[in-house]
């Protein structure tokens, strides 16, 4: 075992320290308990539960009998303890505490002559005679020095929170890079990656004080040089967030392998998939509740998720509904959309100092993703009947970019909107949810996008009526607007057709609406303010534009096809005599004493399409 003592001689080879220290250890009836139980608890503060399981080789139910004295250590975990009282000793007293931490934990990242870092000598030393750790069969040169850099890098990801570093650098363990450095399998590293051509082609530049770098380009929206040496840093790192808690040293190097073929295929132009996650607050799941969607799934937030959530977005809100039910939801998301990212990169031939390129335009984040989101929220808003509107905001993202230095996420504080109710969504409207969404995947929604993002604009974040107003009136332009004829007259005209059956209550809603969009008019070109008495008018022109979504994505299917508005109002205009269809039935059916009225107009964003589009 290749691990010095104070006086510089072996550990467990060292007969003048280790035999003292073993027989005091473990002679009962004296101080040796006690003495070993303060041994442990002293390296449990100074590295966490988790590494000293590694270290003795115990798991998270043992431990704690260990450290208590409550169970009797092996004779390999006594020569571990011995270590730990040797390392304790060599500390100089004048050290503080914190001081006297990072001493543990550098000794613990030491490389010995062979090969292995400290706590991984430790770690194997306790299991017993067949102590050495199992790595995965590496396919190649660099394959194997990554193999041998997690097995040594492991113990590193299990220290608890540097406390000088804690909030400062939680993603960016200092530990883990240092570790790295010292470690003579990174020369093995970097000098396989020279002979595989990929690599050797994407790490073309060099310099004097960087080394071997690429410059790199992602479709995650970053773009960084990356140096050669780094790498084994940032593959480790990404193959550590797919893991779980209580993953092995042999998982992180079968991890890291995978994480080493996929930059080697995206360098390479192979398409790739990277996990995005996507977290909205609003609503919560019901137990086991999940909904699909093209290339992704939508579930509940598991604790694992929480690991890149922003801690300024700790918090909860709670509500209580209209049946009574008190409803707790987390600022930082309850849902989760987990989504394949279709992962592109790029390496650039201008060097460091070089003048800056523009960003390469077919490096931009997949316009599925967006359209993807855009259609979960707005058909829970269409497919929960309640008195009380669903809404799934938006939160953070987070894209696994395996060449992306520390925490790449970006976020909403959903504090900052309007007021929201939560909502615990039961398995019905669960389904429902699934159903409207499909419905609303159809490639003719995609000509009415503006419309559908203005309305969730509207709701979700808009405080003042005057920008629901404008909103809500920019999402009828995009169903039925056009340049051709008088614009206020055509589009109220086409909404009274699709929205009301009768003649008579076509022309009134038509009346009503010219009255919006004349207030519309006066907001936007400064010639009026809004008054108190106008404020149901802007909810009534949002009301309108999600009953007409409503009608076009279900009951009139033919006019959502053509090709746009000039078209839509057209086609209306001319079968304006022709009865509504219905909507198709294939919601759940509305609770029939529940029925929402909001600034004098019933019928809601809660409607099922089974009911007509009209009220």
């Amino acid at each position: 075992m290749s691990l010095g003592c104070a006086g510089g001689e072996q550990i467990f080879s060292c007969t003048s320290c280790f035999d003292i220290r073993y027989n005091v250890i473990m002679t009962p009836g004296k101080d040796g308990n006690a003495e070993a139980q303060a041994v442990l608890q002293w390296m449990e503060q100074a590295v966490g539960s988790r590494l000293l399981e590694y270290l003795v080789a115990s798991t998270a139910e043992e431990l704690p009998g260990l450290v208590a004295g409550d169970s009797t250590p092996s004779t390999e975990q006594v020569e571990v303890v011995v270590a730990f009282r040797q390392m304790q000793a060599a500390i100089p007293d004048e050290l503080d505490n914190e001081s006297a931490v990072n001493v543990v934990r550098s000794w613990l990242r030491q490389i010995g002559p062979d090969g292995r870092s400290v706590a991984r000598s430790l770690h194997e030393h306790s299991i017993g005679d067949d102590g050495e750790e199992s790595a995965p069969a590496a396919p190649d040169g660099i394959g194997a020095a990554l193999v041998a850099l997690a097995l040594n890098a492991y113990p590193a990801f299990l220290l608890s929170p540097d406390p000088v570093m804690s909030g400062v650098m939680d993603e960016l363990n200092i530990s883990v890079t240092s570790g790295l450095f010292q470690d003579p399998q990174m020369t093995a590293f970097t000098e396989s990656a020279l002979t595989d051509q990929v690599l050797k082609d994407a790490f073309r530049h060099e310099s004097e004080h960087v080394s071997r770098y690429a410059m790199v380009y992602r479709n995650t929206g970053s773009g960084s040089s990356v140096q050669l040496v780094m790498l084994p840093d940032l593959l480790l790192r990404s193959a550590w967030r797919h893991l779980s808690e209580r993953a092995s040293a042999y998982d992180l190097a079968s991890q890291a392998l995978i994480e080493l073929q996929l930059v080697r295929d995206a360098l390479a132009g192979i398409p790739r998939t990277v996990a995005a996650k996507l977290a909205f607050t609003g609503v919560l799941l019901p137990l086991g509740g999940e909904l699909s969607v093209s290339n992704g799934i939508v579930r509940p937030v598991a604790r694992t998720d929480r690991r890149v959530a922003p801690d300024s977005l700790s918090g909860q809100l709670t509500g209580t509904d209209s049946s009574g039910s008190s409803v707790v939801v987390n600022y930082d998301g309850d849902v989760i959309l987990e989504y394949k990212y279709p992962y592109r990169v790029m390496t650039s031939k201008q060097a460091l100092g070089s003048e800056l390129q523009p960003w390469p335009q077919d490096l931009r984040s997949p316009e599925s993703l967006e359209q993807a989101v855009l259609r979960l929220r707005f058909s829970l808003m269409l497919a929960v009947n309640r008195p009380e509107r669903a809404q799934l905001l938006p939160t953070w993202r987070y894209v696994d970019d395996p060449l992306g230095f520390g925490r790449a996420s970006s976020w909403n504080d959903p504090r900052q909107g309007p007021s929201f109710m939560p909502l615990q969504l039961t398995d019905a409207e669960t389904r429902s949810w699934q159903e409207w969404y499909n419905q609303l995947s159809t490639v003719h929604v995609n000509r009415i996008e503006l419309a559908l993002s203005r309305v969730l604009r509207a709701i979700a974040e808009r405080r003042e009526s005057s920008d629901v107003l404008i909103d809500s009136v920019i999402a009828w332009e995009n169903l039925f607007g056009t340049k051709e004829g008088e614009p206020t007259f055509r589009v109220t005209t086409c909404l009274a057709i699709l929205l009301e059956d009768t003649f008579q209550a076509r022309v009134d809603l038509r009346k009503r609406l010219a009255a919006i969009y004349s207030l519309r008019s006066k907001v936007v070109h400064g010639s009026g303010n809004l008054k108190e008495h106008d404020y149901p008018k802007c909810q009534e022109a949002l009301e309108i534009a999600i009953r007409a979504i409503r009608a076009l994505t279900t009951a009139r299917t033919d006019i959502l096809e053509l090709a746009d508005g000039s078209a839509r109002s057209q086609a209306l205009l001319l079968d304006a005599g022709s009865p509504r269809p219905e909507a198709p039935a294939h919601q759940v059916d509305p609770d029939p004493n529940v029925v929402r009225v909001e600034s004098g107009v019933e019928g809601s964003s809660g409607e099922p399409p089974s009911t007509p589009a009209s009220d």
